[in-house]
Order: C-alpha cells, then structure tokens, then sequence
C-alpha cells in the first residue's frame, strides 16, 4: 500500500505539476516536445527506481519534483515558490528528524557562503552566477542526502555545469554572461548520486588523495 501511494504521488506530482507552472493547459503540455521529454524522462525515472532497484522508492516523488523543477527552470528561467514549495513538501520524508539540530546548522553555513558568493559574483561579473532557487535546492539536498552523498549531489553539478558551460562557449559561440539554469544540473547531481553515489564519492576521494 505505502509503494502504490509513494508511485502514484510520484506519477501526479510531474503531471500535475509541471503544466500549471509553465502557464500550459496539460492537453497542450503533453502534446509538446518538452511535454514529451518530460512524460520520457519520468517513465525512464520509474523503470529505473522501481524494476531495476536503483534507488529507494522514498526518493522517486523527491527526484521527480527536482525533475520538474529543472523543466520550469529551463522553460522560465526562474521558478516560483510555490514550486520551490511542494518541492519542500516532497522532500521532508527523506530528512532524519533525530539529527535535525545539527544539520540545520551544517546547512545554515553552508547556505551563507553561497549567499556570500552569489554576492561576491555578482559584484565581480553584475549577474547572479546562481539563484535563490539554486540555493533553496542545495539546502533540501544537504536535508534528504546528509553528509558525503549530499556533497557528491552538489559537487557533480558543479563539474557538469562547467564543462557544459565550456563547450556551449567554446563550441557553440555563447558567452560567459549567458543563461545556464543550475537545477537541472542538481537533478542530474541527485540522480548519479542516487544510483551510483558510493563509487562517485570514492572517485572523488581519489581525486582528493590520489
């Protein structure tokens, strides 16, 4: 029963979700090309999660929200927080409550150097180099994933966002003050994470201390 609610929550919250907050009707959404993409990429979501026992079916409506998230991210460029709201909701089932004292502390610094570099950035290049919403993300992940794993969520976004950054500039002709959403990168982040997050923190570990 609790795996038929956690699968149909994780179903609804895309579908549901996703049009309203790219101002689509679902007939229209589902019928184009992101709206295919997005049905794609949840279908593939599930069969992964659920046949293939990636990872644990707790995390699929979490996944699927930062999924979602991503898509609104890319269609606006921004999110509401309303949608940074049910986000939230998802994610709350994943946070161990006994230690919740000291990882709120943990994230509460971690969120002011952000804060501290989205400042510093901004007076360097006058953009935002990430936004609120990155932020609001990286905290929810710091919550559900605690420790390493969290860390090895982030730290694939950031590499990935980079590399992608440098081939849209050196190959596609797009400049450093271009757009580039960052939740779509932390959903890529969670994803890896979430199938393979033991060998990507010992690849990482061997980095650090080859």
């Amino acid at each position: 029963m609790l795996i038929a609610s956690i699968l149909g929550l994780a179903i609804l919250i895309p579908l549901v979700w996703i049009p309203t907050s790219i101002s689509q009707y679902r007939r229209e959404f589902l019928s184009s090309r992101l709206g295919i993409i997005a049905i794609i990429l949840i279908v593939l979501t599930l069969i992964l999660g659920l046949i293939l026992n990636l990872f644990s079916t707790l995390y699929l409506p979490c996944f699927l929200a930062f999924l979602a998230l991503s898509i609104i991210d890319i269609k606006h460029h921004s999110v509401r927080i309303i949608d940074l709201v049910i986000a939230t909701i998802v994610t709350l089932p994943l946070i161990d409550w006994a230690t919740i004292s000291m990882s709120l502390g943990l994230v509460l610094i971690i969120v002011l150097m952000l804060l501290a570099i989205k400042w510093g950035l901004k007076k360097i290049y006058s953009q935002d180099a990430f936004g609120g919403a990155d932020i609001w993300i990286i905290a929810l992940i710091l919550l559900a994933f605690k420790g390493a794993l969290a860390m090895v969520a982030i730290y694939t976004a950031i590499i990935s966002s980079a590399i992608s950054g440098l081939i849209l500039i050196l190959f596609f002709k797009r400049s450093r003050r271009s757009y580039l959403p960052f939740i779509p990168f932390l959903t890529l982040g969670v994803f890896l994470t979430l199938i393979q997050g033991p060998e990507l923190l010992e690849i990482y570990f061997q980095w650090i201390y080859p």
